[in-house]
Order: C-alpha cells, then structure tokens, then sequence
C-alpha cells in the first residue's frame, strides 16, 4: 500500500512543514528501528523514551517523513518534516488515512434486552 504524503496530511491538522510533500509514503512506524525509505516516522513522547531523540537515526536510515512536535536543525534534502502540536494525537487518524479509513467501512449491530 502506498499513499502521497499530501494526501495523508488533509487529515490532520498541521503547524509547519519542510521538504517535499509529494512523494509516496509505503508505511507508517512508530519505532525508528523499523524505518527506511518511503516510510514516514511519527516521533511519539514516552515516558521513558521520546521518539524525537531518535529523529537523527531516523534521518541516517533513509527515513522519507517525519511528524514530530519540534522542527529539527538540520534536514536533509528530500526528507519531508511536519510539526504537529501533540504527535499521540494524529497517529490514529494519520494510520487511518493511511488504510483508508477501514472503521468507515464497518458494520455495527447491537443487541439488546432486560436481562444482560
């Protein structure tokens, strides 16, 4: 699956961004030691770990995007940067672009009654 960076950022909302948007993205990670090129690296806060420190390995991996909530010094060329104000908020509804919406398509059926 693959989908245009510009496509996936209407989804959220975003504070600045840097580098070119056009290009494709082939996944979506979370976990720097999974990235490489076409994949767009969302840097989460933990509370032991922040995403943002490991944003220069990210960069030396071949990394094509990053999300994160602080812009980075120095980026490289042909790497795309998107400032968001709380990255924990928009990996649900980017991943959801990302698979195009796949809770739009379900079906919910409830069942009720007096005993249970």
């Amino acid at each position: 699956m693959k989908k245009i960076l510009n496509e996936l950022l209407k989804e959220i909302p975003v504070i600045a961004t840097k580098g070119p948007l056009d290009q494709e993205i082939h996944g979506i990670r979370i976990d720097s030691r999974q990235v490489g090129p076409g994949k767009l690296f969302v840097a989460l806060p933990g509370t032991r770990v922040d995403g943002h420190d490991f944003i220069p390995q990210v960069m030396d991996a071949g990394c094509s995007a990053i999300v994160g909530m602080r812009m980075p010094d120095n980026l490289p060329e042909g790497v795309a940067f998107i400032q968001v104000s709380d990255t924990s908020l928009i990996v649900g509804p980017l991943a959801s672009a990302f698979y195009n919406h796949p809770s739009h398509h379900l079906k919910l059926i409830g069942i009720t009654g007096t005993n249970g």
